[in-house]
Parts: structure tokens; C-alpha cells; sequence
């Protein structure tokens, strides 16, 4: 008889479920919103204090718009390979290729290298 209450119980949670996740995937996106934002008040707020360089708008449109990784947007618009940023950082292609597709997370000793290296500002490759 237990299995039957059981087996009677799991049709009404799957619409549950699906409503669940559905919610979790509109926070998600909200969320992504607000960080693209942010990101764009904090370089808004660098050039109002006349700090640092300007972005090209290439790059702006790449990691604003496309969320592109800010480290890869800055090397392509330099127009450095992987294998090119990585010698100049002390880093193999591969470890470049993994902080691009954000399967790592650079520490804030490998961000100034990778700022020396494309010649910006470290914190805007943060993410």
C-alpha cells in the first residue's frame, strides 16, 4: 500500500518540479542581467574618475553583449594566439584556453600578469 501512495504522489510533483525550475532559470537570467550591469557601472565608474584606458567598443560589445570572457575579447583584439599569451605570461595554451571558457578561475596574481600581458587594466578581466 505504501508503494501505491508513492507511485501516486510523484505525477502531482513533476508540474511542481517543472514550475521550480522554470522560477530557478528566470532568477538565472535576472541574475545574469544584473551582473552585466554592474560590470558596466564599474567601467562607468573608472572613466568618471578618469582612471584608466577607455575600452574599444569591440571589446565592450564582446563581453557586455556576447559575454564573451573579457581575457579572451582583449587578447583577440590584440591579436595574440593562446599559445602567444600564454608564453608571455609563463602559462601553457592549454591553461589559457581553460581561464577562456571558464572551466578555471585566474587568481589576482595570474590577472596582472594576463592586465601586463594585454596591456589593461587587471580588474577588467575581472568577471
Amino acid at each position: 500500500m505504501s508503494n501505491m501512495k508513492d507511485n501516486a504522489r510523484q505525477p502531482a510533483s513533476k508540474p511542481a518540479d517543472a514550475e521550480l525550475v522554470e522560477a530557478l532559470v528566470q532568477r538565472v537570467e535576472r541574475l545574469e542581467a544584473e551582473l552585466l550591469l554592474l560590470r558596466g557601472e564599474r567601467v562607468a565608474e573608472r572613466l568618471d574618475r578618469g582612471e584608466g584606458m577607455t575600452i574599444p567598443s569591440e571589446v565592450a560589445r564582446r563581453v557586455f553583449v556576447e559575454d564573451i570572457p573579457p581575457i579572451r575579447a582583449f587578447r583577440e583584439w590584440r591579436g595574440l594566439t593562446q599559445e602567444e599569451l600564454g608564453r608571455r605570461v609563463g602559462m601553457s595554451k592549454s591553461y589559457v584556453s581553460q581561464l577562456e571558457t571558464r572551466r578555471r578561475k585566474p587568481g589576482v596574481a595570474t590577472l596582472k600578469k594576463l592586465a601586463q600581458a594585454l596591456d589593461v587594466p587587471f580588474d577588467l578581466l575581472m568577471e
